[in-house]
Protein backbone atom coordinates (compact mmCIF):
# COMPACT_ATOMS: atom_id res chain seq x y z
CA UNK A 1 0.00 0.00 0.00
CA UNK A 2 1.26 3.45 -0.92
CA UNK A 3 -0.11 6.75 0.43
CA UNK A 4 0.86 10.14 -0.97
CA UNK A 5 -0.01 13.28 0.98
CA UNK A 6 0.42 16.79 -0.34
CA UNK A 7 0.32 19.78 1.97
CA UNK A 8 -0.07 23.33 0.78
CA UNK A 9 0.63 26.34 2.99
CA UNK A 10 -0.17 29.95 2.20
CA UNK A 11 1.95 32.85 3.39
CA UNK A 12 1.48 36.59 3.19
CA UNK A 13 4.63 38.20 1.81
CA UNK A 14 5.50 41.89 1.96
CA UNK A 15 8.47 43.77 0.57
CA UNK A 16 11.20 44.35 3.08
CA UNK A 17 14.40 45.76 1.68
CA UNK A 18 15.55 45.53 -1.91
CA UNK A 19 19.07 44.55 -2.88
CA UNK A 20 20.00 48.11 -3.89
CA UNK A 21 19.30 49.43 -0.40
CA UNK A 22 20.61 46.48 1.58
CA UNK A 23 23.86 46.03 -0.33
CA UNK A 24 25.30 43.01 1.53
CA UNK A 25 26.40 40.06 -0.61
CA UNK A 26 25.03 36.64 0.17
CA UNK A 27 28.49 35.24 0.87
CA UNK A 28 29.28 37.95 3.41
CA UNK A 29 25.90 37.49 5.12
CA UNK A 30 26.38 33.71 5.46
CA UNK A 31 29.94 34.18 6.73
CA UNK A 32 28.72 36.59 9.42
CA UNK A 33 25.95 34.22 10.55
CA UNK A 34 28.37 31.29 10.65
CA UNK A 35 30.79 33.26 12.85
CA UNK A 36 27.92 33.93 15.26
CA UNK A 37 26.77 30.28 15.17
CA UNK A 38 23.37 31.30 13.76
CA UNK A 39 21.40 29.07 11.38
CA UNK A 40 21.72 29.78 7.67
CA UNK A 41 19.69 27.03 5.99
CA UNK A 42 16.53 29.08 5.43
CA UNK A 43 18.48 31.90 3.79
CA UNK A 44 20.33 29.80 1.21
CA UNK A 45 17.65 30.07 -1.49
CA UNK A 46 14.79 32.29 -2.57
CA UNK A 47 11.81 31.63 -0.27
CA UNK A 48 9.43 31.94 -3.24
CA UNK A 49 11.01 30.10 -6.19
CA UNK A 50 13.92 28.19 -4.63
CA UNK A 51 16.72 29.96 -6.57
CA UNK A 52 20.05 29.17 -4.88
CA UNK A 53 22.07 32.30 -4.23
CA UNK A 54 25.70 32.62 -5.27
CA UNK A 55 28.22 34.27 -2.96
CA UNK A 56 28.42 37.45 -5.04
CA UNK A 57 24.63 37.98 -5.33
CA UNK A 58 22.81 40.54 -3.23
CA UNK A 59 19.44 39.11 -2.18
CA UNK A 60 16.29 41.04 -1.32
CA UNK A 61 14.64 40.78 2.07
CA UNK A 62 10.95 39.88 2.25
CA UNK A 63 8.73 39.68 5.33
CA UNK A 64 6.91 36.34 5.45
CA UNK A 65 3.96 35.75 7.75
CA UNK A 66 4.67 33.12 10.41
CA UNK A 67 8.32 32.88 9.27
CA UNK A 68 9.92 36.30 9.68
CA UNK A 69 12.51 37.76 7.33
CA UNK A 70 13.61 35.63 4.39
CA UNK A 71 15.45 36.22 1.10
CA UNK A 72 14.01 36.50 -2.39
CA UNK A 73 15.63 36.75 -5.80
CA UNK A 74 15.26 39.89 -7.93
CA UNK A 75 12.57 38.40 -10.19
CA UNK A 76 10.32 37.36 -7.31
CA UNK A 77 10.87 40.67 -5.52
CA UNK A 78 9.74 42.57 -8.64
CA UNK A 79 6.55 40.47 -8.76
CA UNK A 80 5.82 41.27 -5.10
CA UNK A 81 6.42 44.99 -5.69
CA UNK A 82 4.11 45.03 -8.71
CA UNK A 83 1.29 43.35 -6.75
CA UNK A 84 1.54 45.94 -3.99
CA UNK A 85 1.21 48.89 -6.38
Amino acid sequence: MKIVKTTTKSFNIKCGCNSENWGITFGRFIETRNKSNLPTSYFEKCFICGHKFKDNEIPNIVIVSEKGNRFSCNDCYKKIESEVE
